[in-house]
């Protein structure tokens, strides 16, 4: 689902299922649980990174 949300037409059809306005929402609710280390999902000891699940960096960058 990510992978495709690299079209911005792609993200703002997915942008209300994953409970989010737009791009700087999720932005400061990724920023947000880096900061707060127990809010982070975590497999035994590992914590995943939720803006490198979700490819941050590359949603909605093709026009």
């Amino acid at each position: 689902m990510f992978a495709r949300a690299k079209s911005v037409r792609y993200f703002d059809r997915i942008k209300g299922l994953i409970g989010f306005a737009n791009k700087q929402a999720l932005g400061a609710y990724i920023q947000k649980t880096t900061l707060e280390p127990n809010m982070l999902p975590r497999w035994q000891y590992q914590r995943l990174g939720i803006g490198r699940l979700t490819a941050y960096d590359a949603l909605a960058t093709v026009p």
